[in-house]
């Protein structure tokens, strides 16, 4: 302005300050109508900003909400591992039990087999004594097994991380 100010009283700027193929006013080398470009172009500027920051906040919760169903899947796939753990410890145990009362019922019929032969042997009592302190042992092993498994197990069970 200051530059169209001090030069208007030149005739050779009239043509500068008022070009005849422009409808718009002159201040210095620049139009009005070239500020409210710059002006428009600001606005869609800011305008893009902001719905860049709220796409940038939307992205942000869905982040966080992600996150969140992270942890809750990683809970849940710990839970679920204990439990097929858990689960898969007692069906080893049935199978074992099953194989245990399958081994026990083969060496019963077995014994009485033999003790059915023996039985008008001049030996069959000792056979019968003996017989007792055999079952009496294996008896006592049995029980100490099945603690020994239910205390490990116990344990394992125990020292996986509960979430």
């Amino acid at each position: 302005l200051a530059h169209a100010v001090a030069r208007s009283d030149c005739s050779d700027c009239v043509g500068r300050l008022h070009p005849p193929w422009r409808g718009s006013l002159y201040i210095g080398d620049m139009s009005v109508q070239s500020i409210g470009n710059v002006q428009q172009q600001l606005d869609a500027t800011i305008s893009t900003m902001r719905d860049n920051m709220q796409m940038m906040a939307e992205r942000d919760f869905q982040l966080h909400d992600m996150a969140d169903k992270t942890e809750e899947f990683s809970t849940s796939a710990t839970r679920f591992s204990q439990g097929a753990t858990q689960l898969r410890r007692r069906e080893d145990w049935r199978r074992r039990r099953a194989c245990i009362i399958v081994f026990s019922f083969v060496l019963l019929v077995a014994w009485l087999f033999v003790a059915y032969y023996l039985r008008n042997a001049p030996y069959f009592r000792e056979f019968l004594q003996l017989s007792a302190v055999v079952a009496v042992v294996l008896v006592a092993a049995g029980i100490l097994v099945q603690r020994y498994c239910l205390r490990r197990n116990a344990c394992a069970d125990e020292s996986q991380p509960a979430e």
